[in-house]
């Protein structure tokens, strides 16, 4: 049997692309016009009065009242499941299935219903992980931030010192975890794959990819740093606004770079930037793709394999 390497990982995205260009390009064209509609609606009465309102809601958040920034955080992520498990599932079908070559990949049907079940579970898988993991991660950082906070703090336990320490000592210990986490998220999402392939509910990916977990990691994290250079150089007020949101709570109260942020990210360059985005996230999708179909050539030549998974 074929060896899975880095390189298959890597590049899975990019070869389809030349084996299957008509697919594909369908594809990309099918959910750039989903992201345009959905950015035309964003900029139309309707839209700018919802993200107002939510707007609105981040600077009552910040004064304690949850229920309406609750409210309007709860419909966008409806909404944006719905559209990636539409983007999941049409993807997919391009890799991992023999359709007709004009056939829109971009649907939304049982497919997509079966890959929301298996993106809610393996949410749920991870989440578990984490918490698991956390517990006794948080009570080692405590440990070890009171003792070197102690030691750096001439024998007592300085308060300042101990949360610098503390702090410090937290993100170092994360990183293993957040590792594992990404590492189980490569491999878990390759169930998404092999359930287009097959058109049923599966939960196999842990036991398809096994052996190829850190190819397909480190497939991930170079497509993702890719992708993420390309979305700075692209739209780099959205990143600007978005991490200034995530790092200062009083820039939630700015509700101009906010709207824009929501309703126009990509400015004028729009409908040049969309099939970009649209490209990277395609590619993203390769690596698990490319384990899937590994491993149905390995059910082929080994029928009584397919049972175990």
């Amino acid at each position: 049997m074929e060896k899975f390497s880095f390189f298959d990982a890597l590049t899975y995205g990019v070869r389809t692309l030349f084996w299957r260009p008509i697919r594909s390009l369908l594809f990309i064209a099918a959910m750039s016009l989903i992201y345009y509609v959905y950015f035309l609606w964003a900029q139309s009465g309707a839209g700018m009065a919802f993200y107002t309102g939510y707007a609105e809601s981040t600077t009552e958040l910040i004064a304690g009242n949850y229920g309406s920034y609750f409210k309007s955080m709860g419909l966008m992520m409806v909404g944006s499941m719905i559209v990636g498990c539409i983007m999941l599932a049409g993807a997919y079908r391009v890799y991992v299935r023999d359709e007709p070559i004009y056939g829109l990949p971009v649907q939304l049907g049982a497919d997509e219903l079966r890959t929301f079940g298996v993106y809610i579970a393996i949410t749920i898988i991870l989440v578990g992980i984490m918490m698991v993991a956390m517990i006794p991660l948080v009570i080692l950082v405590m440990i070890l931030s009171f003792i070197v906070g102690s030691v750096m703090g001439g024998g007592t336990a300085d308060p300042a010192m101990a949360s610098t320490m503390g702090g410090m000592i937290g993100i170092i210990a994360m990183l293993p975890l957040m590792f594992f986490v990404f590492y189980a998220m490569g491999r878990l999402s390759v169930s998404l794959a092999m359930t287009i392939r097959d058109k049923k509910f599966r939960l196999g990916g842990w036991q398809a990819s096994k052996g190829v977990g850190l190819q397909l990691l480190s497939a991930h994290i170079v497509l993702y740093l890719v992708m993420i250079i390309i979305q700075f150089s692209l739209m780099p007020g959205y990143w600007a606004t978005l991490t200034q949101s995530m790092t200062d709570p009083m820039a939630m109260q700015d509700s101009a770079a906010m709207m824009e942020m929501m309703t126009n990210p990509y400015g004028d360059n729009l409908l040049l930037i969309l099939p970009i985005q649209m490209l990277t996230s395609f590619l993203l999708f390769g690596p698990t793709a490319a384990v899937a179909n590994w491993d149905a050539r390995k059910a082929a030549e080994n029928p009584e394999a397919v049972e175990a998974q």
